[in-house]
């Protein structure tokens, strides 16, 4: 006598799951992508203007030909200080957009630190100047030292940490 058993188990509702989970999953990915696509493409939308706003305003502050007015000068410092800062916000969703996106170019190559920190003061002097701090680079930097590095990473970097040292030292430091 042979009994014949079986045991069935209905998983279609388990497949159906997974099959609403893995659409979920592109569907996510498809907008992740579209969100730092977006990301880039305002971002370089963004900085161009604004890019022509700071360089006519610096026009204006070092203009020899109609020099400004004490009061006006203190109006293109705002202008300036402004924008710049909105540059570094615009730099930095553009940076994350592009980490996101995984199209992050690194160009590895020697680099005189001292160069990148002469262009890095150059481009915060107005700010140092405007709130009285005096910026003193240290014997350390007074060499031709190369590093291996991404120039741009570099330079962003260390601008980062001397607008940070000018803007919460206090005035006059």
């Amino acid at each position: 006598c042979s009994s014949d058993l079986a045991i069935y188990t209905d998983i279609s509702e388990i497949r159906r799951t997974e099959n609403q989970l893995r659409s979920a999953k592109e569907e996510a990915e498809v907008a992740n992508r579209a969100k730092s696509e977006f990301l880039s493409n305002m971002s370089h939308e963004l900085r161009t203007p604004l890019n022509a706003v700071l360089g006519f305003a610096q026009i204006l502050q070092f203009s020899k030909e109609h020099p400004l007015s004490d009061r006006q000068i203190d109006q293109v410092r705002h202008i300036i200080d402004g924008g710049t800062h909105l540059l570094e916000l615009i730099n930095e969703i553009l940076d994350l957009a592009r980490i996101e996106s995984g199209k992050i170019e690194l160009t590895i190559e020697d680099v005189r630190a001292r160069t990148v920190l002469d262009e890095c003061l150059l481009l915060t002097h107005a700010m140092a100047e405007n709130r009285g701090i005096e910026i003193v680079v240290g014997k350390g930097f007074e060499t031709t030292l190369e590093i291996r590095t991404d120039h741009t990473r570099f330079k962003q970097s260390l601008l980062n940490l001397i607008s940070n040292a000018v803007k919460y030292n206090r005035e006059n430091g």
